[in-house]
């Protein structure tokens, strides 16, 4: 068996994510294995599109897991970790397309990010989605599924600066063909800031989210710090070369959260130049 199940249990320390089981195919004597190796490393890991027979196997491995029975999830152990980074909206075209949305929201979750799930605002009914902006200008990143059409990806990209995510699903009539006709026409979407995972891969585009928003997350904090660091180097200017705190004010103020900080660092270019060189220090860009 263990030629056969070989579980990544340094992806987490390599990626910053562990490694998620696709359960589907798997014999009970692999899961034995995986749950095995997971229980020996304490690894937090997430089982997609687990049968019903698969979770009652999974809960008794795994008891101090969670079976989530519409988006076919496993998670080990049941609670998701506290929140960090951005937020993560998902938004499904229609009811149909839930299942695969609750997989990407519950990936992101208990990847580690605040989600929201916003449920049937298809572009039949277009005054939904619009009645959603609020919230969607609000999120770090957008994962939007949908079948059929395919359509609701453009349509939400075109209201909001955030990146979207789109999940073609296999809901839909003939010409539909399981997906495909979505996922062309997503691919083809018009606004801008639109990626495509594959056909119901609602974990692939949660995990995607989980990384954008954490990218972000510390892309914030590294902001801060460069804020901090501004004021820092304003007091400690006497003991430096002026020049170099000019230059250091100068490549913080494009890392600025707010005009605010901007600001601070124009300053505190303005006031070296003023108190101690005496010449002319170029803008900030």
């Amino acid at each position: 068996m263990d030629d056969v199940v070989r579980l990544d249990v340094a992806r987490r320390h390599r990626r910053g994510i562990a490694e998620a089981i696709f359960t589907e195919g798997k014999s009970d004597a692999q899961l034995r294995s995986i749950a095995a190796t997971i229980v020996e490393h304490r690894e937090p890991t997430i089982f997609t599109r687990v049968s019903p027979e698969q979770a009652t196997l999974l809960t008794e491995l795994l008891p101090d897991g969670k079976w989530h029975d519409i988006a076919r999830l496993y998670t080990w152990p049941a609670e998701a970790p506290k929140p960090v980074g951005g937020r993560v909206v998902v938004v499904s075209a229609g009811s149909s397309d839930v299942p695969v949305a609750m997989e990407a929201a519950l990936s992101a979750q208990y990847i580690g990010r605040a989600t929201e799930l916003i449920t049937d605002v298809g572009v039949a009914g277009i005054h939904r989605i619009l009645a959603q902006q609020e919230v969607l200008r609000a999120a770090d990143c957008i994962i939007v599924v949908a079948g059929m059409d395919g359509a609701l990806p453009g349509v939400v990209a075109g209201l909001v600066a955030a990146p979207v995510i789109a999940v073609p699903t296999s809901i839909g009539y003939g010409a539909a063909f399981e997906g495909l006709a979505p996922l062309l026409s997503m691919l083809n979407a018009c606004a801008p800031g639109v990626a495509v995972v594959n056909i119901d891969n609602g974990y692939g585009a949660g995990h995607l989210a989980a990384q954008i928003t954490l990218c972000r997350n510390l892309s914030h904090l590294l902001a801060q710090l460069v804020h901090f660091a501004v004021r820092e180097i304003f007091h400690l200017a006497r003991g430096l070369d002026t020049r170099l705190c000019a230059n250091l004010a100068r490549a913080a103020a494009p890392h600025a959260i707010d005009r605010g900080q901007r600001d601070l660092c124009v300053l505190m270019i303005r006031n070296i130049d003023a108190t101690y060189t005496g010449h002319t220090v170029a803008p900030v860009p």
